[in-house]
């Protein structure tokens, strides 16, 4: 008799299997360990991801807000690694939206330079917290999938980062920012700021933490610290 699926497992598995990846890493987490965290039998993970590369792309993808998870075929069957890791890449970069700092012209805003920036630094600090769970599973599985976590650091993060630079260093040539000895340096305290907060403060006991009122607070010394004196 075939096994029938039921409605919402999927999703159950992959939480469970984001959830492990998380907490182990790639390597240390088996599908016995998943199909426990769901409350099913292994046979029935399997039933729904074939393999643990194909529950890695799944739960990626979801993590990421791809909507063609749900329409693939079941059992899922992954395709190669180096295929996985283009599609995840692919979508981490749709979901990659900064408007206000892709936006920055040469012109100061009438808001002023303070308030840019607290935009700039708000929606990257609401980016970082919307994927905070898959940039978790990328740094946790990174000795396993060196080629994703490589893409992230070196062209994801560096990016961001060299805009940033560009943004602080032309503000502050324009004596609307402070200048600092380095603006690469002033956009790295910036950004390693907002991913403790967003990110990195849930791998601790944090989590008590007002959400709402840490990010108030992370943005309004992150624009008083470049303030110009």
């Amino acid at each position: 008799m075939a096994r029938t699926r039921t409605p919402g497992r999927l999703e159950h598995i992959l939480e469970a299997g984001a959830q492990l990846f998380i907490a182990k890493g790639y390597r240390l987490t088996r599908i016995a360990d998943v199909a426990a965290q769901a409350d099913v039998a292994p046979a029935t993970v399997h039933l729904y991801t074939a393999t643990k590369p194909s529950l890695f792309d799944l739960a990626m993808r979801r993590e990421l807000r791809d909507p063609t998870v749900r329409d693939e075929t079941l059992p899922y069957h992954a395709p190669s690694p180096r295929a996985c890791v283009d599609r995840i890449w692919q979508r981490l970069l749709a979901n990659a939206d900064f408007p206000v700092l892709r936006s920055i012209t040469h012109v100061v805003p009438p808001q002023g330079a303070d308030a840019e920036l607290r935009d700039i630094a708000r929606e990257a600090y609401r980016w970082l917290g919307d994927h905070r769970r898959a940039i978790m599973i990328i740094e946790r599985c990174a000795d396993d999938w060196p080629e994703l976590a490589s893409l992230f650091a070196l062209q994801f993060r560096r990016e961001f980062l060299n805009r940033l630079t560009a943004f602080i260093d032309r503000r502050a040539r324009q004596g609307v920012l402070r200048r600092t000895p380095d603006a690469a340096i002033a956009a790295r305290v910036v950004l390693e700021s907002i991913t403790y907060f967003a990110v990195r403060r849930h791998e601790t006991l944090e989590n008590s933490m007002n959400v709402a009122l840490a990010e108030e607070v992370v943005l309004d010394m992150i624009g008083a610290a470049l303030h110009p004196a």
